[in-house]
């Protein structure tokens, strides 16, 4: 294996670019550059990363797979022109390594609707290498999958892809090893509460593993912007599958407990400003639903 090289991977694993060497530069993790400029609204940087968890690999075994599902939630009540992305990740001092959920218009295109693909970002100049977006629909169930492919010496080659979603996958090849893996919400061009899609994200069924057994980690949680009650919370940390880190966009205000016709408790609430949202008791004593806007305070 020779440099640090960048490939796209079609469907079937088969190579169909290959973009070359990309060089690491920087000593610290990417979420603590928050001074560097950015000129173009890339993911996974740490200047508009909203809430997110964090944990740092230094048992000198490398990250072999990071896989986290979550649900495509409804799409924003208000449309101004935001950018927001979802995803787990790896990452060193210069390098981020991603599949992302977005919604709004990135460098790698989209809009005004869901969509996912995979990323591989450097910290020190803002280069940045992306499969194709693929569109996805609300309710729809993400599974990002970060494998470690080969290794020689001190030189990785890792997968990046969504489960089951064809033209998702970036692989690399020769990089140093991405020793902290995050759960992370970042946006941009947020300027009210219902610019955010939901109340909360459930980043659920984590798996992280180090060879072929489970890491033994404890997440720190860092929601660095408060002002609408965002927030993250850790469930479980299990590691082999069971894990859950939620992600809050913001708070709420409860308006009102009242039984629909089927029977089942509906429960109308408020975010912190903006808009009001609803859910439902599905079973109990506390499963409920995922939130969904109904209204928009213009």
């Amino acid at each position: 294996m020779e440099g640090r090289r960048l490939t796209k991977m079609d469907g079937t694993r088969g190579r169909i670019a290959d973009f070359g060497i990309v060089e690491r530069l920087q000593k610290h993790p990417l979420h603590e550059l928050s001074s560097r400029s950015r000129h173009q609204n890339l993911p996974g940087f740490g200047d508009n990363w909203i809430v997110w968890s964090q944990w740092k690999n230094t048992t000198g075994i490398p990250v072999s797979s990071f896989k986290t599902k979550w649900v495509v939630p409804a799409e924003p009540l208000a449309a101004d022109d935001q950018l927001l992305y979802v995803f787990n990740g790896i990452q060193n001092s210069a390098m981020i390594y991603q599949p992302v959920l977005q919604w709004g218009t990135s460098p790698a295109g989209g809009g005004g609707s869901w969509a996912v693909a995979s990323w591989y970002v450097n910290g020190d100049d803002g280069d940045a290498f992306h499969s194709d977006l693929v569109p996805v629909q609300r309710g729809e169930i993400l599974v990002g999958i970060i494998t470690l492919i080969a290794q020689t010496g001190g030189a990785l080659d890792y997968n990046c892809e969504f489960q089951n979603i064809k033209g998702t996958a970036l692989a690399i090849q020769g990089v140093d090893e991405m020793p902290w893996c995050v759960e992370t919400l970042e946006v941009y061009g947020i300027d009210r509460v219902d610019n955010y899609p939901t109340r909360q994200i459930k980043m659920q069924s984590i798996e992280l593993r180090l060879g072929a057994a489970p890491a033994n980690l404890v997440w720190s949680v860092w929601a660095p912007v408060t002002d609408a009650g965002q927030a993250v919370r850790v469930i479980d940390e299990s590691t082999s599958g069971g894990g859950e880190v939620d992600l809050y966009c913001f708070g709420t205000k409860t308006i009102a407990f009242i039984p629909n016709t089927k029977g089942r408790i509906e429960l109308f609430y408020t975010s912190v400003g903006d808009g009001i949202y609803r859910k439902f008791l599905e079973s109990m004593p506390n499963n409920w639903s995922a939130d969904e806007p109904i209204v928009s305070n213009d």
